[in-house]
């Protein structure tokens, strides 16, 4: 796909709110990290597979091009995660203080489930790999909505607006039975966290790239752009004035991904300068690996409580460099073995 600089921008605008978020965490910013950066992410997930799904892989209709569309994630996502595991391996079996089983650890991390509730004792009362929370969520639809369409094969747009409103409810509604069912609950702690909780995160983005498949005009894409904005005004009003509220339990987890892919149409308009072009693209290839490592830096570069612009600028050059590093020699490599289309047989790639 040719990069789109709107796009890169809300990418690099997410990977900086994720930061800030991690570095204050507390207060204002710690809050705006609760609805901005990641259901950013989502959306723009659900944007971008959705495209590729469509344009790239013949739907999911065939095995093959489902099990294309599987290696194009996995040697995307998995190669960085499971040494970003690794190394959180390692701190966690030289820094604990009392036995860890870290091959049950490694095993409920490699395979997603660590944020799945019964699963959920192994991070409760720690802090993890705590930024994997969203890398299995997406891991999880990346698996679920390519084998639905498998499934389910060539439908009606109605029926797959139908599914979508039902996957919508549905998880409206388990929520709010977890909320009455157990009140203790927390929303940052579960609701937002865990992929049984999440299922509806990338409708929005799926949503987003049908409207403007359909066609969307500029006045219409500012008018969406602004209503997103002011959605997420209302979200974290309403995460600051009542974070357990039922609306922060329910309907939040929703809302917030909305408010980001009403974004989606008018950010795809969006220009910039040669330079700006390139320095966002230079940083939004490098997101992924700034999210799974930055906590490294944060934890090498300041010290609690204690922040100086010496530190920061320390924090930004040895994030900088680390990502890229990671993104030319692990990332890129591994990317470039991934099949960019549907397979026509075995191992065949369409041109």
């Amino acid at each position: 796909m040719e990069r789109n600089f709107g796009l890169d921008f809300l990418r690099c605008f997410a990977i900086i709110g994720v930061i800030a978020d991690h570095i204050c965490n507390s207060g204002p910013v710690y809050l705006f990290g609760n609805i901005i950066p990641v259901d950013l992410f989502f959306s723009l997930s659900g944007f971008l597979i959705t495209q590729m799904i469509v344009e790239r892989f013949d739907g999911i209709c065939s095995a093959p091009a489902f099990w294309a569309f599987m290696a194009n994630r996995w040697l995307r996502t998995l190669p960085l995660y499971l040494l970003a595991l690794l190394c959180y391996l390692a701190a966690l079996g030289w820094m604990a203080t009392e036995p860890v089983s870290l091959a049950a650890v490694f095993l409920r991390y490699a395979t997603f489930t660590q944020y799945i509730p019964q699963f959920h004792w192994f991070v409760a009362g720690q802090s993890f790999f705590t930024v994997s929370w969203s890398l299995a969520i997406e891991e999880w639809f990346y698996l679920l909505c390519p084998l639905f369409l498998l499934l389910v094969g060539r439908q009606s747009q109605r029926f797959f607006a139908g599914a979508v409103f039902a996957l919508v409810s549905l998880s409206a509604v388990a929520r709010l039975g977890c909320s009455i069912a157990w009140p203790d609950l927390s929303q940052v702690g579960f609701y937002r966290t865990s992929p049984m909780m999440r299922a509806d995160a990338f409708v929005w983005g799926i949503g987003a790239y049908w409207l403007i498949r359909r066609g969307v005009t500029t006045a219409a894409a500012k008018l969406l752009a602004f209503s997103g904005v002011a959605l997420a005004i209302v979200n974290y009003g309403a995460l600051f004035a009542m974070p357990e509220s039922l609306y922060c339990h329910v309907l939040l987890p929703t809302t917030a991904p909305l408010s980001m892919a009403l974004l989606i149409p008018s950010g795809l308009t969006w220009g910039a300068p040669a330079i700006a072009r390139a320095a966002a693209a230079w940083l939004s290839t490098r997101t992924y690996a700034i999210y799974l490592f930055h906590v490294f830096a944060i934890t090498v570069t300041f010290s609690p409580g204690h922040h100086s612009v010496t530190g920061f600028v320390f924090f930004l050059a040895l994030t900088g460099l680390g990502a890229d590093f990671l993104y030319r020699y692990i990332e890129r490599p591994f990317m470039r073995m991934r099949p960019t289309r549907a397979l026509v047989s075995h191992p065949a790639v369409a041109e």
